[in-house]
């Protein structure tokens, strides 16, 4: 099966309260799940860093829509790779809030670099996914 794995972040808009945050990922758990795309979201109070899984038939509309989401702003492509196996297989969109900013958690769990490169923070997300 040829699948794309997008990690991308985006900021939410400032009118863009917690209610709404969390619509946005029931709203995606849900329509995902009939795409047959998976993945996973971090948030903070100022940034969704998001990882999408599925055919690239279905996973660049979506990303298309989400950039065109007025919850969404200054959204960034940080990575695409073609893949064969998903690393979020179970997740139909799974979710963890972050108390503290996503880059200062993967600064600390990961080094200093961890915000500019794609690689580790998919690693982030897998570990988070994972309960670790």
């Amino acid at each position: 099966m040829d699948l794309i794995r997008v990690l991308y972040c985006s900021k939410p808009s400032e009118d863009t309260g917690y209610a709404e945050k969390l619509e946005i990922v029931t709203d995606a758990a849900e329509r995902n799940g009939r795409r047959a795309v998976t993945g996973f979201i971090l948030l903070d109070d100022e940034r969704f860093l998001q990882v999408l899984e599925g055919r690239p038939e279905t996973v660049r509309p979506l990303l298309e829509r989400i950039e065109q989401d007025p919850r969404h702003t200054d959204m960034e492509i940080l990575s695409e790779t073609e893949t064969e196996t998903r690393l979020f297989g179970h997740w139909s969109m799974g979710f963890a809030h972050a108390a503290q900013r996503v880059d200062e958690i993967a600064s600390a769990e990961l080094g200093e670099d961890a915000t500019s490169d794609p690689v580790k923070l998919l690693d982030l997300l897998v570990d988070l996914a994972r309960g670790e």
